[in-house]
């Protein structure tokens, strides 16, 4: 996957991700400087960011619900 970075926070990220996660089917967002995002095709998100050489991540289901109003 060939994403072009702003940054050497952005970039250590997604060399973390690539090195630990298949990504093929995922889609990524570069938020700020020290963040990036993940979503799989399940809506499931993984927040990453970069603070003090140490990346930590955030995970977070989005729910998608359906009303049934009959």
């Amino acid at each position: 996957m060939n994403i072009e970075t702003t940054t050497i926070e952005q970039y250590k990220i997604l060399e973390f991700i690539n090195a630990n996660l298949k990504i093929d089917s995922m889609k990524i967002i570069l938020i700020d400087c020290t963040t990036v995002k993940l979503t799989n095709f399940k809506s499931i998100e993984l927040i990453f960011k970069y603070d003090n050489e140490e990346i930590t991540f955030e995970y977070q289901e989005l729910c998608n619900k359906f009303i049934d109003k009959t």
